[in-house]
C-alpha cells in the first residue's frame, strides 16, 4: 500500500531522500485518532504524507502529478480502470453527491487499504493510502 514510491510504514528519512524537505510541516500529539508524534508532511499543493513516531501511515495525492500507486493508478485516469486492477471496491457518495469514493481494504488489516474519490465525469481525483478509522 503506497503512492509514489512511498509505503505504509517508510520512515520519515526514506520520505525525505525519495522527496527531499517538505515545503511544509506541522507537528501534533493530540490527534484525534492516533496516538503519538503525528507529523504532518505537504509537498506542493496535492501530495500530503501522515507520519506517526516518524513512521509513515498515510498518504494523499490530489492532482495529476505523476504519483501513482504499485499498480500504476494516478490521478486523472478513468474511474473503470480501478475494476480492472483492483476489482470491485465499496463505493460510497459524498453527502453532496460530487463525488464518489471506492475503498480497497488490505486483506491482512481492515484498517489500512486504498481509496480512490472520483468526480461525476468518472475520473479519479485523489488517491489515499494507508490507515482509514
Amino acid at each position: 500500500i503506497g503512492i509514489g514510491g512511498i509505503t505504509f510504514h517508510a520512515s520519515a528519512d526514506y520520505v525525505k531522500s525519495i522527496y527531499g524537505e517538505p515545503d511544509n510541516v506541522t507537528t501534533t500529539y493530540n490527534h484525534v485518532l492516533w496516538s503519538g508524534k503525528i507529523d504532518n508532511y505537504y509537498y506542493g499543493d496535492s501530495f500530503h504524507i501522515v507520519l506517526r513516531n516518524d513512521q509513515v501511515i498515510w498518504l494523499g495525492s490530489t492532482a495529476n502529478n505523476g504519483l501513482a500507486t504499485p499498480a500504476g493508478i494516478k490521478v486523472g485516469m478513468k474511474a473503470s480502470t480501478l475494476t480492472d486492477v483492483y476489482a470491485t471496491g465499496k463505493a460510497y457518495r459524498d453527502r453532496y453527491g460530487n463525488v464518489e469514493s471506492y475503498y480497497y481494504r488490505s486483506a491482512d488489516d481492515e484498517c489500512k487499504g486504498l481509496k480512490f474519490t472520483v468526480n461525476r465525469n468518472g475520473i479519479i481525483t485523489g488517491i489515499y493510502a494507508g490507515l482509514f478509522d
